[in-house]
């Protein structure tokens, strides 16, 4: 144990971080949305998780796969680059803004009625919480990439703990709780949680602080930020529109339910989540510790799964009954199914990790992106058939089959010798990663 411990120490240091963060940030979030539970109808709640997974998932895309593509150029620290940094916020933040605003008029003219967005308070506190989400997003993913985790640590957790805060003292006030209550607290703790880096102390930290925008770096890496983009969004996409699509096809109710019974399965996914993550972030450039770690980086995953898993299938009743009995008759089955589905997930991280570190971008981002369609058609036939039951069984389903054809990739990986290089093309890249500094995309 000790001797595995010394050598992952660090994937385990950046794991750690990250897994930081998601406690801080899911527990608070844990009790953000159940007080709002309290305050508002499961309809209304249904509508406020839709809007707020609307508003994070055109962040997402208006990432373009920059902080992603920042992990592997800063590479903890060793090539700081500020100046690509600045570059990435700058160009975040207006692509949010731009695709939350044509999402809203798509909504308008098709209308979708995942939330009201002929509410002008709304639609703008909407497009403002798009760009600050897509700045956060960078800021965290740079802070993690050039070896300031607990920077991001301590502005997420101001962030969760900011908008809990204004949640309990907004709804109590309104004259009519909905979710105009739940995002305007969400806007504001982001903004609050920004101020926190204006610190002299934390902004000498920043990866930005005091850089103008590179273009030309950022221009040059455009290949690696498309394809780190299509990971992305095969990532997000699911985890981010699964509510919605269950509040659109069934019920403003059935996405409520839906959305509380993903969010706990969320607190057992962000094991091999992030560890799938420090692997990508350790292992960039590093191809001959690939093997090595990813074995000891799924193993993890396993045990923990094993232990996670069950107790939160036995616990699911009274757990979501602190929701309201309605969550807990609706979601109990929901829940569980989503705690079968970890074994599929781990898979699936897995898989985007080993093929970021070995730079088969195109191919692994068309089998990513490909496996995320099998998981909203499945989960959206299940809907449709059988409700909230229904959608987290054809997620499962999808998950299960994106897993069996992700597998091989991730088998050979995991027989690569520890310290070893492997032969024919990976021998290829891996001379290449030693043979340059800043290893560029391969493809």
């Amino acid at each position: 144990m000790r001797r595995a411990l010394a050598t992952h120490s660090g994937v385990l240091r950046t794991a750690a971080s990250l897994l930081g963060t998601t406690i801080v940030t899911s527990g608070l979030g844990f009790v953000y949305w159940w007080t709002a539970t309290q305050w508002l109808s499961p309809t209304a709640v249904g509508y406020a998780a839709a809007v707020v997974n609307v508003m994070t998932f055109v962040s997402t895309v208006g990432m373009l796969g920059l902080g992603t593509m920042l992990i592997g150029e800063l590479r903890g620290g060793s090539t700081p680059q500020p100046g690509l940094v600045t570059a990435s916020l700058v160009v975040t933040s207006v692509a949010s803004s731009l695709i939350g605003f044509t999402t809203l008029l798509v909504m308008y003219v098709g209308r979708i009625r995942s939330f009201d967005v002929t509410n002008f308070v709304i639609d703008a506190l909407f497009l403002v919480g798009a760009a600050l989400t897509g700045v956060a997003f960078i800021l965290d993913l740079a802070m993690v990439g050039s070896g300031a985790g607990t920077l991001q640590l301590v502005r997420n957790a101001v962030f969760a703990a900011a908008k809990w805060l204004l949640l309990y003292a907004l709804l109590p006030v309104l004259p009519s709780p909905n979710e105009v209550g739940v995002l305007a607290s969400w806007v504001a703790g982001l903004t609050i949680s920004f101020a926190i880096l204006a610190f002299p102390a934390t902004s000498r930290r920043l990866p930005a602080a005091s850089s103008r925008p590179d273009w030309a770096a950022l221009r040059s890496l455009r290949g690696a930020t498309s394809a780190h983009n299509a990971f992305n969004l095969a990532g997000q996409i699911p985890r981010l529109l699964l509510p919605v699509m269950a509040t659109s096809l069934i019920s403003p109710a059935a996405g409520a339910t839906f959305f509380i019974a993903w969010m706990m399965a969320g607190f057992l996914y962000i094991v091999p989540t992030h560890l799938s993550t420090a692997l990508f972030a350790i292992g960039a450039g590093r191809l001959s510790e690939l093997g090595e770690k990813l074995r000891f980086s799924f193993r993890l995953s396993l045990v923990l799964g094993a232990m996670g898993g069950p107790l939160l299938a036995v616990l699911a009743p009274p757990l979501l009954q602190l929701f309201g009995s309605s969550y807990s008759t609706d979601g109990a089955v929901s829940l569980r199914i989503l705690c079968i589905a970890y074994l599929p997930m781990v898979v699936k991280t897995h898989y985007v990790a080993v093929v970021r570190v070995q730079r088969r971008l195109a191919k692994g981002s068309l089998v990513a992106v490909s496996g995320a369609a099998l998981e909203l058609i499945g989960a959206s036939v299940g809907a449709v058939t059988h409700g909230v039951t229904g959608l987290s069984a054809g997620l499962l389903i999808g998950l299960t089959i994106e897993s069996a054809i992700m597998g091989p990739t991730l088998l050979r990986a995991w027989l690569l010798p520890a310290r070893g290089i492997t032969l024919g093309r990976d021998k290829r890249v891996a001379e290449a990663a030693v043979r340059h500094q800043a290893p560029r995309p391969t493809n």
